[in-house]
């Protein structure tokens, strides 16, 4: 369990665990601006979505998500729809995946 978007940055074995997987998500982030947690997986490329919220000094929801940086280098991985707010959606080659169509996540 993730208790802050912003607590990885100092834990050892949060960080670690993340970096297993091509593809990380977070809902909630509680980030105020876009770019707020790009730098938090090196070796990622981070698509954020924060709610846009002029109440309170902290973010409400939002959505983060980081996918390894060569999967975007090489086109296997790409952003799509991004005029859409509150949400990311990810366009994934067939063959990656093994799969007859494309993948998109939302």
């Amino acid at each position: 369990m993730v208790d802050g978007v912003k607590y990885i940055y100092d834990d050892t074995t949060k960080q670690p665990y993340c970096e297993n997987f091509e593809i990380v998500c977070f809902c909630e982030t509680w980030q105020i601006k876009d770019d707020d947690y790009s730098s938090l997986l090196p070796g990622y490329t981070n698509f954020d979505s924060p709610r846009k919220t002029t109440k309170g000094k902290r973010g409400a929801g939002g959505v983060t998500v980081f996918i390894k940086s060569w999967l975007i280098e090489n086109g296997i991985v790409r952003r799509i729809y991004t005029q859409i707010e509150e949400a990311i959606v990810l366009h994934i080659d067939k063959t990656y995946v093994g799969l007859n169509r494309d993948l998109v996540i939302y």
